[in-house]
């Protein structure tokens, strides 16, 4: 058998392929996991794929895998082109296949091709460790990887994604702006994902610091500061006072504006983003104040539109914006703002049938609406919401956010009926919160929410069955008030006030000590 091991370690993949076909032995011996990391590693100078892989692959899989890729990306490119050196050679190929991927790649698929491309800069690196453009396509490469579900290791992938941009400004003499906007980016993705404000304030404030680094490096970069405002913008949103937000709210549009004095034509992504700060700083304002931004954030986003008319995301924020200018205003005055917004929303959904997030904000728009009306109009409007919100959670059954709003919209429903129609309303609600949390159980708003509409299903009750649904709200609560989340001091505030316990009512508002979280609060659905 070692022989035979032996002999069979001089012959090539097609042949030991052949071999594996004779008899069980053969196959046993030509399937070993050391004979096809060897001509993994033959061929590719590499083994690393270890670092990006999904679990549970064998190296003749992983061979296969690669030799298929290269082959089906590279057939229609003139493989005998000259490059400078061997590893620019792979560098172009990793190149080639990473930009097949894009955003209607399916997961799978996009996983495969960002594996492999990372394999093909892993082997120009093993050639020649400085090659800067191998590093920093790398990190490209290992960044989008990262955001794919089917990614198993997102955290260790963006730290190796960082350390190849630190590699290649080691090894750079020029262009270094380009490399440190890619860090600042990869930065600021996984800020918006962290759990902890303050981890996810620490990164971006890195991020940021990247940006400045590239536009002190090239102060036209106007792309660098498009996305330093942005960053600028989520560092904003994790403030608790409203100074502190300003300040960098201003900051952002500082940013936005010389960026804006930089471009030539109309940038829309630029204009959308702007728009997205406008619109977030106008949550954390007064009615008038809010309103004069908001409608900066529709002036923006209608700009966007003109330089893009076949973009649902554009016409789906705007339609956003539309939303809560209507929420701001009563009457015919109010519906006419929520009309507009619902042909955005309808244009949005032409453009991209299956838009998921188009539906649930759709859906919470009509829901908003409904909560002005009474009777068969306040029927309709929670009806169409709940048909609305349905259609998010079919395209994307894992959408806890359209769960949540889902769950929200029947229980403004139930409030308005009566009896048993009015407790199946809730009973469906509940299931809605329960679905949610199992996909996120450390979501603190779903989990107020929940026990808002036990108060809501409360105050249709009398004697037992109201006071059994009052105690279930408070102890929800109460476990979420001892985890000091500052939502659910709120919460036990309008449970107290409910429960006529006005001592206890103004000792949880009195805990609640950024006073601007009560004005942020007022603007939440259940308040």
């Amino acid at each position: 058998e070692e022989l035979l091991y032996a002999v069979l370690g001089w012959v090539g993949p097609p042949e030991l392929c052949q071999c594996a076909l004779v008899c069980r032995a053969f196959r046993a011996l030509a399937n070993d996991y050391t004979l096809w990391r060897g001509f993994y590693k033959r061929r590719w100078k590499t083994c690393d794929l270890h670092l990006f892989c999904i679990e549970g692959r064998t190296w003749k899989q992983i061979y296969a895998q690669r030799h298929r890729i290269e082959k089906q990306q590279l057939e229609e490119k003139d493989l005998n082109s000259s490059y400078s050196s061997e590893a620019q050679r792979y560098c172009a190929y990793g190149d080639i296949i990473r930009h097949k991927v894009t955003d209607t790649t399916p997961g799978p698929e996009a996983s495969e091709l960002l594996i492999a491309a990372a394999e093909e800069y892993a082997s120009a690196l093993v050639l020649q460790p400085d090659h800067y453009a191998a590093l920093n396509n790398l990190g490209l490469g290992l960044t989008h990887y990262a955001k794919l579900a089917q990614c198993p290791y997102p955290e260790q992938i963006f730290h190796l994604a960082c350390k190849q941009y630190e590699t290649a400004l080691m090894h750079m003499d020029g262009s270094k702006e380009i490399v440190l906007r890619h860090w600042a980016d990869t930065l600021h993705y996984f800020a918006k994902k962290q759990k902890q404000k303050d981890e996810a304030d620490r990164l971006l404030a890195i991020s940021c610091e990247k940006y400045e680094l590239a536009t002190v490096i090239k102060p036209t970069y106007a792309t660098a500061l498009d996305y330093w405002g942005l960053a600028l913008h989520n560092r904003a949103k994790l403030r608790e006072g409203r100074a502190e937000a300003d300040a960098f709210f201003r900051l952002a549009y500082e940013k936005y504006e010389a960026a804006h004095q930089l471009t030539p034509s109309v940038d829309e992504f630029l204009l959308c983003h702007w728009a997205a700060t406008l619109h977030d700083h106008a949550k954390t304002k007064d009615k008038e104040e809010a309103e004069v931004l908001l409608h900066a954030s529709r002036e923006k986003y209608a700009a966007a539109f003109e330089a893009n008319k076949q973009d649902e995301f554009i016409i789906r924020q705007w339609g956003d914006v539309l939303r809560d200018i209507a929420r701001m205003k009563e009457g015919e005055e109010a519906d006419s703002w929520f009309e507009q917004a619902y042909v955005k929303y309808e244009a949005a959904i032409q453009i991209k049938p299956r838009y998921n997030i188009c539906l649930n904000n759709w859906g919470l728009a009509l829901s908003n609406q409904a909560k002005t009306k009474e009777g068969a109009e306040a029927e309709r409007l929670f009806s169409e919401a709940c048909n609305k919100l349905s259609a998010a959670v079919a395209i994307e059954p894992s959408d806890d956010i359209a769960l949540n709003n889902w769950a929200l919209a029947l229980s403004f429903h139930g409030s308005i009926k009566h009896g048993d129609a009015a407790d199946a309303m809730f009973e469906d609600s509940y299931r809605k919160y329960e679905h949610a949390l199992a996909l996120k159980p450390d979501d603190k708003i779903v989990a107020c929410n929940w026990a808002m509409t036990l108060i809501a299903q409360a105050k249709k009750k009398t004697g037992g069955p109201r006071e059994a649904l009052l105690d279930e709200s408070e102890r929800r609560l109460q476990l979420l008030a001892a985890a000091e989340d500052t939502w659910s001091y709120f919460c036990m505030a309008r449970l107290c006030s409910v429960r006529n316990r006005e001592t206890e009512c103004r000792e949880w508002l009195l805990k609640i000590q950024d006073k601007d979280y009560l004005i942020r609060a007022g603007k939440s659905q259940m308040a």
